[in-house]
């Protein structure tokens, strides 16, 4: 596995350029920018360090500041998907609500640190790339005009983070004055749009030919951003999505968009990666989120949030913030030592009643927490393909609240590879989705750090957005399935026959409904699902149906029911047992309860405000 170089130069262009925060402006090293872009290696190092934006813990700039809380080395991931109906907080009585738990909860200001975070890396990667982009006139070689297609593929990505979130930024150019007002989400998809078209004309078909080899953009990474944003703007001229806002704060409309023309360019940039791409649907779908499976990764990916399993970094993503979460015991035999069990988010039954029993992806993606003794036969282990052990959730017996039980008995539990219980244990439960390697196998790692790479943009995606782009831009509804059913296909392993009985099981009367299941089912916890509720203005609806209803009595014990979480083959509500409900019921009900209709948009943090007075703070905030 390859070691990410960083070299201390690409900080110095950084900060150089203002790197910890847009607003400020003062170079953390002695070298300034003028004296050292040179020769084209300069231009590589910066283009890593561009790319590594998204997954730093620091940045530099007159001082050094922590963004760990706002990329994927720790909270992103969390604020990406939530809130949503994907995610429930870890919430139990004496727990104090932070950073993350009131982004789940709905609870968030404008002094919530995660946001004022995400603001401050993603303004560090766009000034990284306007040094590169603004400097590339001293080199005028073949790589240094890659290395510009990169940093433009980059800062499209990067506004595009912004603007998905806050709506309109502030475009910030190279030597910002730090003062710049927001422009309007028309002025910044254009950008956006101009950015990703550049890197598309410019960058290499084949992978592996950019700075960071395996993982750099490609012509087809900036295009299937572009289809993505394409469709997502339609959708939201389509449904009016934010409409309701732009009275009190014009910059954040929609009404500029032709919804027909960005369908036809969502359709054309799609339709020639799913035709022309070197990226392919791997055969084993787990191998996408697994620690260890970068080989597979790339095959699908076609950008990540990359982490490496080795090199002298010394710091590494957390493991407690989202992902399978060890048990609250620990787990000795894989090197964990005390209660560790840190997450801050849960599935919801909701999300878990998506799926049929029979589709495979659904025990993957929500499960019990790894907790428990491997020898005492809670937990068994597997080798991957790579041939690294994993440890999984194998909760089929125990000791339930005092209560022996087990799975072969219940009723309730309809898989034989089901591990998550939200009827009975959901202090158990986990977004099991991303794996990581038994502790002790990659000697750089602690219990709760890990080398796990986020798949930001794969094929899976590339399909279901292509399958929205021929629905609207050619209005073929059985072309636009055929896509979704590749899709499935791969999650059953290629099993024709269960394929198309689940097509069947699936099947909507409203293509739209049924397109936004389809994605829900297959990039659950990848960051998509608020962002597809908004779009489709579905998002303000959701969030006031999360709600619990008492529906029985049994013995000494209440039940609760829960909003679309039912039996998926005979949709019969399942009761949630009251003793299991106080951990559900408080965070859906203050989802429910802090939810407003301007949440949409995230605050712009009171500290930005205060250092840019020019920034206009979101409607109703």
């Amino acid at each position: 596995m390859k070691t990410m170089y960083k070299p201390m130069v690409i900080f110095m262009v950084a900060c150089a350029a203002g790197a910890c925060d847009f607003l400020d402006r003062t170079p953390f090293t002695q070298i300034a920018t003028d004296e050292y872009f040179t020769e084209e290696l300069h231009f590589k190092h910066a283009t890593i360090g561009a790319y590594e934006a998204i997954t730093t813990n620091v940045v530099g700039g007159a001082q050094t500041s922590s963004v760990s809380g706002g990329t994927y080395y720790c909270g992103l991931p969390v604020i990406m998907n939530a809130p949503s109906d994907e995610l429930l907080c870890y919430y139990s009585a004496g727990v104090t609500e932070g950073q993350f738990t009131q982004v789940i909860n709905a609870s968030f200001t404008e002094t919530n640190s995660g946001f004022r975070r995400m603001w401050d890396a993603f303004y560090s990667g766009i000034n990284r790339c306007n040094s590169i982009i603004a400097n590339a006139h001293k080199v005028e070689t073949d790589a240094v005009k890659g290395y510009v297609a990169e940093a433009r593929f980059l800062r499209g990505v990067y506004y595009w983070y912004l603007a998905q979130t806050f709506g309109g930024v502030p475009i910030v150019e190279y030597r910002s004055s730090g003062d710049e007002p927001r422009s309007c989400l028309e002025d910044v998809y254009a950008y956006i749009l101009d950015d990703l078209q550049h890197a598309a004309d410019n960058l290499p078909e084949e992978t592996g030919k950019g700075a960071i080899g395996e993982g750099s953009a490609t012509k087809y990474s900036a295009e299937a951003y572009i289809g993505r944003i394409c469709n997502y703007l339609a959708a939201c001229k389509r449904t009016g999505a934010g409409a309701e806002l732009v009275a009190a704060q014009p910059l954040n409309d929609f009404s500029w968009v032709d919804a027909a023309q960005m369908s036809e360019r969502a359709y054309s940039c799609l339709k020639d990666i799913v035709d022309n791409s070197p990226y392919v649907l791997i055969d084993d779908f787990t191998n996408l989120f697994r620690e260890t499976t970068k080989e597979d990764q790339h095959k699908e990916c076609l950008y990540m949030a990359e982490n490496y399993l080795e090199g002298s970094e010394g710091t590494f993503p957390s493991t407690r913030m989202f992902a399978l979460a060890p048990g609250s015991s620990g787990l000795a035999e894989y090197g964990q030592t005390g209660a560790v069990n840190a997450r801050y988010a849960m599935p919801t039954p909701k999300i878990f009643g998506f799926f049929s029993p029979l589709d495979p992806r659904r025990d993957w993606f929500c499960t019990g927490t790894a907790g428990g003794s491997v020898n005492g036969g809670t937990l068994i282990e597997e080798r991957s393909s790579d041939g690294y052990i994993y440890v999984k959730p194998f909760k089929r017996h125990g000791t339930i609240g005092g209560v022996e039980w087990n799975a072969d008995n219940d009723s309730r539990v309809d898989s034989p590879t089901q591990t998550y219980l939200p009827f009975l244990d959901p202090v158990n439960a986990s977004v099991g989705k991303f794996r990581f390697v038994q502790i002790g196998q990659i000697t750089t790692h602690t219990q709760d750090r890990h080398g796990l790479s986020f798949p930001l943009m794969r094929m899976a995606d590339v399909y279901l957005m292509y399958a929205e782009a021929i629905f609207f831009h050619l209005g073929d509804e059985a072309a636009a399935r055929e896509y979704m059913r590749d899709v499935l296909l791969r999650a059953c392993g290629k099993d024709e026959a269960l394929t198309d009985y689940l097509m069947e099981k699936y099947r909507k009367d409203d293509f739209i409904e049924e397109l936004l299941e389809s994605r829900e089912r297959e990039l659950c916890f990848e960051g998509t699902r608020k962002y597809d509720l908004f779009r489709f203005n579905l998002l303000d609806k959701t969030m006031k149906d999360l709600v619990h209803t008492p529906i029985a009595q049994s013995g000494n014990y209440n039940y609760y029911g829960w909003s679309s979480y039912h039996r998926f083959d005979d949709g019969k509500l399942i009761g949630i047992r009251e003793s299991a409900a106080i951990y559900f019921a408080p965070c859906a009900e203050s989802i429910r309860n802090n939810w407003k209709p301007h949440k949409i948009w995230a605050p712009i943090s009171s500290l930005q405000i205060t250092a840019n007075p020019n920034l206009e703070q979101n409607a109703n905030w």
